[in-house]
């Protein structure tokens, strides 16, 4: 990830518990994955603070490292919350990892022209559903091509309702989603694929 997830919201001074509320859901929950990169550690253990992830019955795993790191090990450890830490895995056994869980939060704050999480493309290969933070053309790919939803930066209120959405999918719906996801990836967004057409294209200048 490249792009900062969110603000401290904490810093700017939002009372976290204004946040908070209580919304009296249970059933099965989804199990989400969130890969987190030093730019974005404190916002992770913001969103550990905000979202009420054991209420609405949904996990939240984290990866990664950052200078915030053992702030939020701390938090988690002393917490009852729905929220994991498994600290940094290497690159290699990612993919393998990925394919644990049954969605994955891709953020992206600040909205540049044309920039893309690369990471959207390496989780709908994988028939990963996302759950994506942030507005521009990524926003736009997961809408269009209903790759999973689309919350808002910063708005850890839709976020949530995303999450219970998707933990209350039916399990066919979800399969379909999943199988989208795949076949968007194949169809749309197939780097080789890609790579041919686009050297065809240089070679007619030859």
């Amino acid at each position: 990830f490249r792009h900062t997830f969110c603000t401290n919201m904490a810093n700017a001074g939002m009372d976290i518990k204004t946040l908070q509320y209580v919304m009296g859901h249970s059933d099965v929950g989804v199990t989400l994955n969130v890969y987190t990169h030093a730019s974005y550690d404190r916002a992770a253990e913001q969103m550990a603070k905000i979202i009420d992830f054991k209420n609405i019955g949904v996990e939240l795993h984290l990866y990664g490292g950052g200078n915030q790191a053992n702030v939020i090990k701390q938090y988690i450890d002393t917490h009852n919350t729905n929220v994991f830490y498994h600290g940094v895995a290497p690159k290699s056994e990612m993919e393998n990892i990925l394919r644990s869980y049954d969605a994955s939060l891709i953020p992206l704050t600040v909205h540049i022209k044309g920039a893309v999480p690369s990471k959207l493309f390496d989780i709908i290969p994988l028939a990963i559903p996302v759950l994506f933070c942030g507005g521009g053309e990524g926003a736009e790919i997961v809408r269009n091509y209903q790759l999973g939803y689309v919350s808002e930066p910063r708005d850890y209120l839709s976020l949530e309702e995303n999450l219970i959405k998707l933990s209350k999918m039916p399990p066919e719906q979800y399969i379909s989603l999943t199988e989208n996801c795949c076949h968007v990836a194949q169809e749309h967004f197939n780097f080789d694929e890609q790579m041919t057409r686009f050297t065809s294209f240089l070679n007619k200048f030859n």
